[in-house]
């Protein structure tokens, strides 16, 4: 979940304030849609520390009241067992940024994040844009963080590994004497995601992707939260968590969902990695952007 700085604001005062209605009914919208499922919904967010700003501001507060009761959300979400992952305050592509701003952006955000999300620490790292280098490493490791998201095609194995290993399975990183897990990020499923799937299809091709995994197979799913119709979209059971979230969710309940939801710190307690890797610099995939050399962000 993010925002450019004012960016609410900026969309109200330009007269596109149905898109900020929009984008804040996403904020609004998951801990309700997920307010009958909390046993079984194991949901993972990162706010940038620009959106979290703008969300504590009293005027954004006032401007939007009779939209959302942000203040309201918020506790919704301190109440929540939703794992929040950390991130940076601007949200800086870190790799693009000079190392010695990477502490202070980092430590601001977990100033907010521990202020308006409720939680005294963050096991994960978001980084922005998944923009990850391996210098990054001493940092979040001095910060707490236990294990960082990265984008699985840069991920650079030690030994050959198979397919499914370097997409479903966490790996050990090292870096100036510092260590962190990286978790790896599926780009196909995620990049379905961000249109629209269907339950069944998704279902189909999470047991046909790990089949063959001879090891305890993590899959997630990242992309932004608030971006295109499949989001924003005001008919519910048309958008994300009506049509394929809460029904993967009713198949778990069922018995035939076929595998099973998790927190990956919940995971990555019962089975520590221990195998070591390294990850190529890079970020994720933005529309024709592979990520790979920060096209997007540097023009």
């Amino acid at each position: 979940m993010h925002q450019p700085l004012g960016n609410l604001v900026a969309l109200h005062n330009s007269g596109e304030r149905w898109e900020a209605k929009q984008i804040l009914w996403c904020y609004d919208r998951v801990t309700r849609m997920l307010d009958t499922y909390w046993d079984v919904a194991r949901l993972h967010l990162s706010f940038s520390g620009t959106l979290l700003k703008q969300l504590e501001d009293p005027g954004v507060r006032q401007t939007f009241a009779d939209v959302v009761n942000i203040p309201d959300f918020l506790h919704r979400y301190r109440c929540s067992n939703i794992e929040f992952l950390g991130s940076g305050l601007y949200h800086p592509v870190y790799p693009l940024t000079p190392p010695a701003d990477w502490d202070a952006q980092t430590e601001w955000w977990l100033g907010l994040g521990k202020h308006l999300l409720g939680r005294e620490n963050f096991p994960g790292f978001w980084p922005p844009e998944m923009g990850f280098c391996m210098e990054m490493i001493p940092m979040l490791e001095r910060r707490g963080f236990k294990y960082v998201l990265v984008d699985s095609i840069f991920i650079k194995p030690k030994r050959e590994l198979r397919w499914e290993e370097l997409r479903y399975r966490p790996y050990v990183a090292r870096y100036g004497g510092a260590e962190i897990v990286v978790v790896p990020r599926d780009r196909d499923l995620s990049n379905a995601q961000l249109s629209g799937l269907d339950p069944a299809w998704f279902q189909n091709e999470v047991r046909e992707r790990t089949k063959h995994c001879d090891f305890p197979a993590l899959v997630t799913t990242w992309t932004d939260g608030e971006n295109g119709g499949w989001f924003r979209t005001t008919q519910v059971e048309s958008g994300f968590w009506g049509f394929f979230y809460r029904p993967i969710l009713d198949r778990y309940r069922a018995g035939t969902l076929g595998f099973t939801p998790i927190h990956i710190s919940e995971y990555l307690r019962r089975f520590p990695p221990t195998e070591e890797v390294e990850v190529h610099r890079g970020a994720w995939n933005t529309e024709h952007h592979w990520g790979g050399d920060f096209t997007q962000w540097t023009g």
